[in-house]
């Protein structure tokens, strides 16, 4: 049995600071990239602190293939890698999905990037295996505060 797109729920994740202009550039190219390959998700913007506020229309679309835009502002600066910690715990614990993409927010990932993972992870999306990134994200939430994570971060 084929999976269609609304089965496969889908979430993309990208730490964003004060870089709105180039999410609100990357947005409809992913939507685009999205519709184009019959797929839907969810996106989180994970506000790192940013000093100048996210633009009031940012996530208005209109979007095809992604289905909402949330912000999930954070209160003080993290950095990248904690950042996206915070939003896979998120993710975990809010947005039961069958898989998370993270991408960078600032157009440093392309959009075809997204393409290709999922296309990767489609079959096992619908035969409904576990993915390996499922694991990630428990770990992320159990390291986010600890030194490990910091030495891991510093490391890779």
């Amino acid at each position: 049995m084929r999976g269609r797109s609304s089965d496969l729920k889908l979430v993309i994740l990208m730490p964003i600071f004060n870089d709105w202009e180039a999410a609100a550039l990357l947005l409809p190219a992913l939507d685009g990239e999205l519709a184009q390959n019959g797929l839907e998700a969810e996106v989180i913007l994970v506000d790192d602190a940013s000093p100048a506020p996210p633009p009031p229309r940012l996530a208005d679309g209109p979007f095809a293939a992604i289905k909402t835009v949330d912000i999930l502002g954070l209160r003080r600066n993290l950095g990248h890698q904690r950042a996206i910690a915070v939003g896979l715990a998120f993710v975990e614990a809010n947005r039961p999905c069958r898989a998370v993409v993270v991408m960078d927010g600032d157009g440093e990932d392309d959009p075809p990037m997204c393409r290709a993972w999922c296309a990767n992870a489609r079959p096992l999306m619908i035969a409904g295996s576990s993915l390996p990134s499922g694991r990630a994200v428990r770990k992320a939430r159990s390291f986010a505060s600890s030194t490990t994570f910091i030495a891991c971060s510093i490391l890779s």
